[in-house]
């Protein structure tokens, strides 16, 4: 029954690092690096030839090719991440991608709080993972631990049905003034030892001193020994140098020491460094606390490998939903506002507080100009600039004719106003409702209407146009050119026996 239980859940007996290697990050393809792998790409720089002017034209007349070295035409549109390596790369994450990756990291992550749990319940939470197949585990029966073997002995107990059964031998050995062994040598482990051996652990009864020494000898001499296990509440009768002396002989076989006296320094200090020497790890049951193991009294590797292995997840985790935001962020400026509504909801479906999705416009706004590097900002502000040309000599003199013509067609405009609209009925009878008590403005349009009646009376078309038309009043489009007009007249050359004209007018 026991074998078929241990091939049934055989990852029960795996330490933490065989169980990483294959539910860890690294064995999933979830590490930071591993994601971005395949949506990342190196910055190219291309070395191009630009033709240049020779530095002596009287020697090389051609033009002289000079390398220049461009950077790749879009790498500014892409999230900038530095590789392990330290070189930079272009990285692009789309929505599939990061919705891939989300829900593999979060099962990953999942799966090693479950262990963890695991690993912090039963009696994992005190003996922590049992490393290895042949175990010692020596209980201090000291006067000092009565208050305290009763609860010895259920963890032991417990340990023997989660842990021990799994392994290959076991032996025990209880100790107060004297140590006594419950076997002579280690053991194998079947269904009738350990119902013996849990026996055994309940007829306990409590004694007087704490020779921690000899139960170590007992141990030591077993040459199948590969763990030891020493539960105590105090010090030991002999010097704890003396202890920790013997203990350096037997550097080789860990031992895991368990204090049930948390407070007691000197008893606590000794236990560490007989475990630190060893190579085993300290553990601690306080009854000061509600936790039972505090978390600065344990020191477990198991527990330590998977907890740095979490912390890794989020942190990668945490990098790509960055990333991915950043990505976000280049999209929208490249590609314009349009899709601005979508990015929106994307950027806040991958944030984790509400506070964050609760986003109004305008702060995505905000948003846009505060994630957009220094770099894209300048760019932004190119981007925007107006671009325009030198002036030559041909638009000069097109805009100095654009002038002329515009000042003509206003002193028209204003000629035509002075002589129609402004001294019309209907204008007078505007500002006069305008202006009531303006008697000098009234009395004008007035004297205006009588004088452009006077004018028009009795007079033709023909007759005053020539006082009021365009030739009169040197409107026309020739008066307007003659003062910068240039004569367009062929030249003959008579070495050529051509008539040419200025290259300019081409």
């Amino acid at each position: 029954a026991t074998s078929a239980e241990n091939e049934s859940n055989p990852e029960d007996t795996w330490d933490s690092e065989k169980w990483l290697q294959k539910y860890g990050l690294k064995s999933q393809k979830l590490s930071f690096y591993d994601v971005i792998a395949d949506c990342s790409f190196r910055h190219a720089d291309g070395v191009v030839d630009i033709k240049a002017k020779p530095e002596n034209e009287s020697v090389q007349t051609s033009a002289e090719t000079n390398k220049k070295t461009v950077h790749a035409k879009y790498c500014s549109r892409f999230v900038h991440a530095p590789w392990k390596d330290g070189s930079l790369v272009h990285v692009c994450i789309t929505k599939e991608k990061y919705t891939w990756y989300s829900e593999r990291i979060h099962a990953v992550l999942a799966r090693i709080q479950r262990r963890i749990q695991w690993l912090q319940d039963g009696s994992q939470v005190l003996f922590g993972k049992v490393p290895s197949d042949c175990v010692y585990i020596l209980i201090d029966t000291s006067h000092s631990m009565k208050g305290k073997l009763d609860l010895v002995k259920n963890k032991i107990i417990q340990l023997m049905q989660e842990q021990l059964k799994y392994k290959r031998k076991f032996n025990f050995v209880q100790f107060d003034a004297q140590a006594v062994a419950w076997r002579e040598k280690l053991v194998e482990i079947d269904e009738d030892n350990l119902k013996g051996a849990q026996a055994w652990v309940r007829d306990i009864k409590i004694g007087s001193s704490t020779n921690t020494l000899s139960a170590l000898q007992i141990a030591f001499a077993d040459k199948e020994t590969q763990v030891i296990y020493l539960l105590t509440d105090g010090r030991p009768d002999q010097p704890p140098k003396m202890v920790i002396e013997q203990a350096r002989r037997f550097q080789k076989v860990p031992i895991y020491t368990i204090s049930f006296c948390y407070n007691d320094e000197i008893a606590s200090g000794f236990l560490k460094e007989l475990a630190s020497l060893t190579g085993g790890e300290f553990h601690s049951y306080s009854f000061g606390y509600k936790d039972p193991c505090p978390p600065e009294a344990v020191q477990n590797e198991d527990l330590t490998l998977l907890i740095k292995e979490m912390e890794q997840g989020r942190s990668d985790l945490e990098k790509v939903q960055d990333l991915y935001s950043e990505s976000l962020v280049m999209d929208w400026w490249y590609n314009g506002e349009k899709d601005g509504d979508r990015h929106q909801k994307e950027i806040c479906s991958i944030v984790s507080t509400p506070e964050k999705c609760a986003k109004s416009h305008a702060d995505v706004e905000s948003t846009r100009m505060s994630k957009v590097p220094e770099d894209l900002s300048s760019q932004k502000i190119q981007k925007k600039k107006v671009l325009h040309a030198e002036p030559t000599k041909t638009s000069l003199l097109r805009s100095q004719l654009s002038t002329l013509r515009s000042s003509a067609c206003s002193e028209r405009k204003d000629g035509l106003s002075n002589s129609s609209s402004w001294n019309t009925p209907k204008m007078g009878i505007l500002l006069t409702n305008e202006f009531p008590d303006d008697k000098s403005l009234e009395r004008l349009t007035r004297e205006g209407t009588q004088v452009y009646d006077q004018d028009s009376a009795g007079m033709s078309s023909a007759n005053w146009l020539k006082i009021h038309g365009l030739v009169a009043k040197k409107l026309t489009i020739m008066d307007a050119l003659s003062m910068t007009a240039i004569p367009h007249s062929p030249t003959y050359v008579p070495i050529l026996d051509k008539h040419v004209v200025s290259k300019v007018f081409d």
